[in-house]
């Protein structure tokens, strides 16, 4: 079993809670990558440029065969 990687960016609101929001792309696709490594490149990218105190994680999706 193979799969992918995404990025959750986790917004904190005013209320103190967390609202997980799944980064996409340019065309409003769920932006995937191929490698673990990949998504933690764009990942720490993401949060070095994070000025709002939100945190990103990176999620698998494991393609069912």
């Amino acid at each position: 079993m193979s799969g992918s990687f995404i990025i959750i960016k986790n917004i904190q609101t005013i209320h103190n809670t967390q609202v997980p929001v799944v980064i996409l792309d340019d065309l409003g696709e769920v932006m995937e990558f191929q490698s673990k490594e990949e998504a933690e490149k764009i990942k720490e990218i993401f949060q070095r440029n994070s000025d709002s105190g939100h945190t990103y994680v990176i999620r698998e999706i494991k393609n069912k065969k």
